[in-house]
């Protein structure tokens, strides 16, 4: 079964809310965009020993119109990796992992939890 939207309550102009159900399961994410659908999806981000100074993270959620939160990381000298959810549109989030592929990381999609 695919996702379905159920209850779509428009709150201003041009933004709609409706909560994603995937199978029967709520996923209690509410979303609401002018610009399309927002939703999440977890990402595993690993660096190299020249990249895990840089603040690219941060960097990439001022660059894309995403919102961003650290699961798990594990940073040593040589290396470092992060379990990342991000929020927002597809097209946003695509263009925000090939980014940060463009700087160097590796960037793998994991599967959500449900």
């Amino acid at each position: 079964m695919g996702v379905v939207f159920s209850k779509t309550v428009q709150l201003k102009k041009g933004h709609d809310m409706g909560v994603i159900h995937r199978g029967g399961h709520n996923m209690a994410e509410v979303l609401g965009s002018p610009m399309g659908v927002k939703f999440g999806k977890k990402v595993k981000l690993t660096f190299s020993n020249c990249l895990i100074t840089k603040p690219l993270i941060y960097e990439m959620t001022h660059i894309y119109d995403i919102i961003t939160n650290i699961e798990q990381a594990d940073i040593k000298n040589s290396e470092g990796w992060v379990i990342l959810e991000v929020n927002g549109t597809g097209s946003e989030m695509d263009k925000a992992f090939q980014w940060m592929a463009d700087q160097g990381v590796e960037v793998q999609m994991m599967l959500p939890n449900f």
